[in-house]
């Protein structure tokens, strides 16, 4: 029944945005994995199947709630900070998203209570892109946040999130885009430029992949941790194991990793320009 934190958690986060600030870059908090996980996807949502997720637990939405408050009390005065993503990529059976907005609207106070600089990021259901029951707007500093994969690039395809726009006066922030062609990047990010809507990519590094801004060498070792998660092969020694994740974090570096500069042209570039580089 009470609200208690590993401290190491905010120390790492700490880290990471005395880094950014270094370097003039924003962060974006994003409770990518809630209290108990907010969705089926496991995979998206770091979920205990055998535990009560968000939407089962009252105690996991409470927790929720007073994160939120406690992130906002360390990092109200924290410019490096760009906003906070309140819940990523829900995806449950919440009809008419009642149960969304309920828990949405209890984080403001929270939040504003201590913090009146930040924006917050409101993502829909079924993976950031279904917003029923979560409009009108109920906090005077927040963003609408979809996401846009595997979709047609025309205005037909963000309609609806341009009519959302206008509607209730809130900025639109594609939290979310990637998985697709360099052909595809360019005509996103064109689409979004035209429409005057901000844009970010999920992620920029992946492993053994050419969609991405940076790719990672997939080792042999992480190719075996991959089959024992899968149930094809045999546990390694922790010993083993930590070798192959220290080794994958040295080729995580930039200056081993592979940097393509295709993606980067057909994302920055190509959207501006033709011209052949």
């Amino acid at each position: 029944g009470e609200q208690t934190w590993l401290e190491e958690g905010f120390r790492r986060t700490d880290s990471l945005i005395a880094w950014c600030k270094a370097r003039d870059m924003y962060v974006v908090l994003d409770l990518h994995a809630a209290p108990g996980g907010q969705g089926n996807d496991t995979g998206i949502s770091d979920r205990d199947e055998d535990k009560p997720n968000l939407w089962e637990s009252p105690a996991n939405q409470d927790k929720t709630v007073a994160l939120w408050g406690r992130l906002a009390e360390r990092y109200k005065d924290e410019t490096t900070v760009g906003a906070y993503d309140l819940i990523n990529e829900v995806n449950y059976d919440l009809p008419g998203g009642v149960a969304l907005r309920t828990l949405y609207g209890r984080i403001p106070p929270a939040l504003r209570a201590v913090d009146q600089n930040h924006l917050s990021f409101i993502e829909g259901n079924w993976f950031a892109n279904d917003f029923t029951g979560l409009t009108p707007p109920w906090d005077d500093n927040m963003s609408y946040s979809p996401h846009k994969y595997w979709s047609i690039n025309d205005q037909a395809s963000i309609q609806w999130v341009i009519d959302l726009r206008e509607e209730h006066n809130v900025p639109i922030y594609f939290g979310e885009s990637c998985e697709n062609s360099n052909g595809w990047f360019q005509q996103a990010t064109a689409l979004f430029a035209e429409h005057n809507m901000v844009w970010a990519w999920w992620p920029w590094k992946k492993i053994d992949a050419i969609a991405g801004p940076v790719s990672v060498e997939r080792t042999a070792g992480w190719q075996r941790l991959i089959d024992y998660w899968e149930d094809n092969a045999t546990a390694p020694t922790a010993a083993e194991a930590t070798t192959i994740l220290f080794d994958l974090t040295e080729k995580l570096k930039l200056e081993t990793a592979r940097y393509q500069k295709d993606v980067i042209a057909a994302l920055f570039r190509q959207n501006e320009t033709d011209e052949t580089v």
